[in-house]
């Protein structure tokens, strides 16, 4: 059995071109916009991260190299965006050897090594529209189903695990809350 995988962090604070609604805490960063890149940059400096996962970067893998680059990572997988929506993209140093198991337009899965240990990642942009919800929950178990290895699942899930975290006026049924919660306990 796995660890639970959830885990509660304040909302990053580093900077307002990043952080892009706060109230929805939707990390987005368009890394075509040269202003994002000095505060990526600040954020790498200061949390010294080994692997770095972006979703809605609004790029294309060429400018992706450009920020790794500028970035001091050594590799780097990416996923176009299409039209004004969406592109993925994963950054890791040379501590970790990463191959990339599959990907799609929403998810980025790697089976990770570093030390003579061996996890998966899986960097996650979940479906907006409420119909895709089931697909989406799907995937989750899918993708945890590939491997009996440590497992961390990150990104935005466009989901809510419980009423409480709901924040605005639009009603949520509760089915959403209901069926994200048991994919996700169906992870573990």
């Amino acid at each position: 059995m796995r660890e639970n995988p959830i885990f509660s962090a304040p909302p990053l604070e580093i900077a307002d071109s990043i952080l892009v609604d706060s109230k929805k805490r939707k990390l987005t960063v368009n890394v075509g916009n040269p202003a994002i890149i000095p505060a990526l940059v600040e954020l790498v400096k200061t949390r010294k991260p080994d692997v770095i996962f972006l979703f809605e970067t609004l790029s294309v893998s060429s400018r992706i190299e450009e920020v790794r680059v500028r970035l001091k990572f050594e590799s780097c997988f990416s996923i176009n965006c299409i039209g004004r929506s969406g592109g993925l993209c994963v950054f890791w140093k040379s501590v970790y050897v990463c191959n990339v198991v599959s990907y799609y337009n929403n998810h980025v899965d790697l089976k990770v090594y570093n030390n003579n240990i061996e996890w998966w990642l899986t960097g996650y942009y979940g479906f907006l529209g409420r119909s895709d919800r089931h697909n989406s929950w799907n995937l989750l178990r899918t993708l945890a189903s590939n491997s009996n290895l440590p497992w961390i699942y990150i990104g935005d899930y466009n989901y809510l695990l419980n009423p409480e975290d709901k924040r605005g006026r639009v009603e949520h049924p509760n089915w959403l809350f209901t069926g994200f919660r048991e994919a996700v306990e169906s992870c573990c």
